[in-house]
């Protein structure tokens, strides 16, 4: 079980002591270092690219977090 965290405002460091004290059994991949796709059950991240989803056959879960302000709003 792999998650994948993509991240454009904190680093990684802030959050995978986070994964490892509340989900010690998953796997935290940071981008782009991602390995086998096909282990990627979980992914968070703010703006997937175009088909980078698709590449995640096994993908169960998806979490986006922009962290910028729409100027549309």
């Amino acid at each position: 079980m792999a998650l994948v965290l993509k991240l454009n405002v904190d680093p990684a460091e802030v959050w995978l002591p986070l994964f490892r004290d509340t989900a010690p059994e998953l796997e935290v991949r940071v981008w782009p270092e991602i390995g086998n796709p096909q282990d990627i059950e979980f992914v968070l991240l703010p703006r997937p690219e175009p088909g980078l989803l698709a590449k995640m056959p096994n993908l169960r879960w998806i979490c986006s977090i922009p962290a910028e302000v729409d100027a549309r709003s």
